[in-house]
């Protein structure tokens, strides 16, 4: 037996992670490993001294059960194969962390945080201050402060921290860890309880809540939140009516912690926050030093953007660079170090022929607060500003995320040179900011404050606002046709306007607007898949009764034949049939072969009639889709078709017929590129072969599968792959790591919301228990 001190500390630490997480004592989480691998606790412990496991079997299934039980990461697993001299250390490592574009290379934290704002200067005691607090008891800490004082900007700072990316300020400091940091805003549309549970459902992996009623999704996401660290911040959380989300958050578990940003003022926080105060964090504008620093920088990044055509300004901005303290602290105290207040100050400078001293006293002239000179200055901007960069501006509040220049572009009706001088006019002056997204392009963003202004010169021009919303609205309608239905490769493009579109469908349905129902229909596949279901089954109720008041037949059949898909895979079978049934009549009595057929009605019913177990109506419906398939010339529909009929005969037990239609069906689906639609018949395949005993070729088919539902990053064929996988291994005798893999189909399954998939999961687990417990173990 090898010995590694390295090796036996590792150890140490998952067990003791697992007892810490699972409220055991470390014996009890050494008797249960040594129970299960056929040992003595004594074995157990002398590996925890150091002495390594002969078989690697025995190292791998430690470290699983570590990473399952405990809090460990990916550093650590690797560096404890590492020392075990693991022979598959890279494919265990992908088996047990996959990659995800949320995960950073240096931690394991999954978070949905927006890109930082530019300049993030000092804030020591401030960041300590909330540090401190993240430290406490306290749940809840609300960072409170006028605005532009950079709430938003230390918040951030501090969730990119405690995700380990923290910049030059925040990297005196040790932050706590969290394993998911979840950030949701109130700013752009009003945040209910619900839709605040919907969010923590889907960034926590739990899609499947978002189907549960308010209470029973309530109290499951409280449990998610007891299994794991998870850091919330709601910003702009003054403009939160919905008092039931002050009542939850107040009540979280103690490994969660709670982050707002919000306005001062007592009168702004609800009212269960008088028995249950929050740590407050009252933040000022930057001490002096401070603010100098950030003038000078900013200062420095507007010349940048105006020297190449604007000489006079350039040099305005320039002599900032380069005074000395004396003369810019009577600015610095004007705006009383406010940053948001500086930049447009600076902007004001590079319009203005005025020396510092005399903008001073404007500046003071104008406003005796800080809130008054904002709106001084927005106003200077606004009267500097020519109309195209006017139109710009008004039609900022459009975008929830940063915008695509094209999207700007389309709403605000200029183009060319005329576009290019309004963008410029705008990052000049600090209205907009520059920023790079997920796909590399530019996006352009305002802060709060600009948009509140850019809405209120919006709602003065009523006709201006009719026009660019049209224009908006057509921007988006083509940018949707772009992508396929199907083609779920086009997911990651249509992420990154994700918000800016579910924006626009609440204003097109709320203000029935006629292509309401055509963008619903554009952006319901990717709606259904990324959620919430909730918002995907309310905006598909809307748009079907908008496309009836409009006699628009064919869209709203199309939705009601996917609302029913919806209602099959929340488990409402019953109701999904009497509703697929009535969509069936109206399309037979409209006598349109090419419409039923496109309509995906009877492939819905197929699929609905086998979650029932009805196969004799299930057969029925798959013989009536092929013969329809077959008379249009609907390809993907005979291929469908003849993909259920596979199921039924797996269900009926005729093996031979249905390994031979599902071969059939990956070849085709091979040969003409359908990877996806490859993976499903690679997992059925290896169903039917494990069904026949064929094991060693069962498994070649599940690792083909596997492999395509990662890439894809499909968590209904990941969860079935693991599912046969624990069938699988359960067979080869191998109990244990069958009952692991049961367990993760299970919590996948529960987590996309598939009941009927995590009722086998869990009827499996049982009878794998019961084999444990009769001393049925790794063989």
């Amino acid at each position: 037996m090898t010995y590694h001190r390295r090796f036996g500390r590792l150890l140490s630490e998952g067990i003791v992670s697992v007892a810490k997480r699972q409220q055991k004592r470390i014996a009890a989480v050494e008797a249960e490993i040594a129970k299960v691998l056929g040992y003595s606790p004594h074995t157990v412990q002398r590996w925890r001294r150091g002495y390594v496991p002969k078989e690697p079997e025995q190292v791998a299934f430690l470290v699983r059960y570590c990473v399952a039980h405990g809090r460990v990461d990916r550093a650590w697993a690797q560096s404890l194969l590492t020392q075990a001299r693991y022979p598959e250390l890279e494919a265990l490592l992908q088996e047990l962390f996959p990659a995800s574009s949320r995960q950073t290379a240096n931690s394991c934290v999954f978070h949905n945080l927006p890109t930082r704002w530019g300049h993030f200067l000092g804030r020591g005691p401030d960041l300590e201050a909330v540090l401190e607090a993240l430290r406490s008891s306290w749940p809840v800490i609300l960072i409170e402060g006028m605005g532009g004082v950079g709430k938003t900007t230390l918040a951030l700072e501090v969730a990119y921290a405690s995700a380990g990316q923290p910049r030059e300020a925040a990297r005196e400091f040790t932050w706590p860890h969290f394993d998911y940091i979840v950030w949701t805003s109130a700013a752009e549309r009003e945040l209910t309880f619900e839709e605040l549970l919907d969010t923590l459902a889907h960034r926590l992996n739990y899609p499947g809540l978002t189907q549960r009623s308010l209470a029973e999704k309530r109290e499951r996401i409280r449990d998610v939140l007891a299994q794991q660290p998870v850091l919330l911040i709601v910003d702009d959380f003054e403009t939160v009516t919905d008092h039931a989300i002050a009542d939850f958050l107040v009540r979280v578990p103690p490994t969660t912690k709670v982050l707002l940003t919000g306005r001062e003022g007592d009168y702004l926080l609800p009212p269960i926050f008088r028995r249950y105060p929050p740590a407050r964090i009252r933040l000022g504008g930057l001490p002096d030093a401070e603010a100098l620093v950030f003038l000078r920088k900013e200062a420095r990044r507007l010349a940048g953007l105006r020297r190449r055509r604007y000489h006079a300004e350039w040099m305005r901005l320039e002599a900032v660079v380069h005074a000395d303290d004396r003369t810019l602290l009577p600015l610095v105290r004007a705006t009383e170090g406010n940053p948001k207040a500086l930049a447009l100050a600076l902007g004001y400078i590079a319009d203005h022929a005025l020396s510092l001293p005399a903008l001073v006293q404007h500046l003071y002239a104008a406003a005796d607060t800080v809130a008054g000179l904002f709106d001084y200055l927005f106003a200077q901007a606004w009267e500097r500003c020519s109309d195209e960069a006017r139109a710009l501006w008004r039609v900022i509040p459009f975008f929830a995320a940063p915008a695509r220049r094209e999207a700007l572009e389309a709403a605000s009706g200029l183009q060319g040179r005329s576009f290019r001088d309004a963008l410029e006019a705008l990052l000049g002056r600090s209205l907009l900011e520059a920023v790079e997204g997920d796909d590399g392009e530019p996006r352009y963003r305002a802060h709060p404050l600009v948009r509140a202004f850019g809405q209120n010169r919006l709602k003065a021009a009523p006709a201006f606002e009719q026009e660019a919303r049209e224009r908006w609205v057509a921007w988006y309608t083509d940018f949707l046709a772009q992508y396929k239905q199907e083609d779920w490769s086009a997911f990651r493009a249509l992420d990154t306007e994700r918000e800016n579109i579910l924006v626009l469908l609440g204003w097109a349905l709320e203000n029935a607007h006629p292509v309401a129902p055509t963008l619903v229909r554009r952006f319901w596949q990717f709606l259904y898949v990324r959620g919430p279901w909730p918002l995907c089954e309310t905006y598909t109720h809307q748009a079907i009764q908008l496309a009836n008041a409009q006699r628009d037949t064919e869209t709203r059949l199309w939705l009601a034949a996917r609302l029913g898909w919806v209602f099959i895979q929340e488990g409402r079978i019953t109701e999904a049939i009497e509703w697929l049934l009535r969509v069936e009549r109206e399309l037979h009595s409209l006598n349109q072969p090419n419409l039923l057929a496109k309509m995906n009605v009877l492939n819905y019913l197929c699929q609905a009639y086998l979650a029932q177990g009805n196969l004799n109506q299930a057969e029925a419906y798959t013989s009536c889709l092929l013969e329809l398939s077959r008379q249009v010339g609907n390809f993907h529909g005979s291929r469908a078709a003849r993909y259920y009929m596979g199921r039924i005969r797996l269900h009926r037990g005729d093996m031979a017929e249905a390994e031979q239609l599902f071969r059939r069906l990956e070849a085709e689906n091979q040969e003409i590129g359908e990877e996806r639609e490859v993976g499903y018949c690679s997992y059925r395949l290896a169903e039917t072969l494990i069904c026949q005993g064929r094991l060693e070729e069962a498994e070649g088919w599940l690792n083909r599968a596997t492999k395509i539902a990662d890439r894809w990053q499909e968590p209904k064929l990941q969860a079935r792959c693991l599912f046969q996988r624990a069938e699988l291994l359960m067979r080869r005798g191998r109990t244990f790591e069958a009952f692991q893999a049961a367990q993760a189909a299970h919590n996948l399954y529960r987590r996309v919301g598939m009941r009927q998939g995590e009722k086998e999961a869990a009827a499996l687990i049982k009878r794998l228990k019961e084999a444990l417990a009769e001393g049925g173990g790794e063989q």
